[in-house]
């Protein structure tokens, strides 16, 4: 999952910095977590790329919950195929 970040919406206070935080969900159970430290400079956009290695037994749908320090998260749908 790679995920494109800018400046304006993870900046809150003057240190320009946040945490990412993205959790993979299935049937409404979390399977995995991945956090990582932002640091974008005013102005700027980042990309970050999210590795979470999933163990799954059936084809399926698992959805990342992606957010910025404690907003509320962005649903992203990933399906998963034989």
């Amino acid at each position: 999952l790679s995920v494109l970040v800018g400046s304006e919406m993870c900046i809150r206070d003057s240190s320009g910095s946040a945490a990412l935080e993205v959790t993979y969900h299935l049937a409404g159970e979390e399977i995995a977590r991945n956090v990582q430290p932002l640091q974008i400079e005013p102005g700027l956009f980042a990309y970050r790329l999210i590795r979470a290695e999933l163990e799954l037994d059936a084809p399926g749908r698992v959805y990342a919950h992606c957010r910025i320090d404690q907003s509320d998260p962005l649903l992203v749908p990933l399906t998963i195929k034989e």
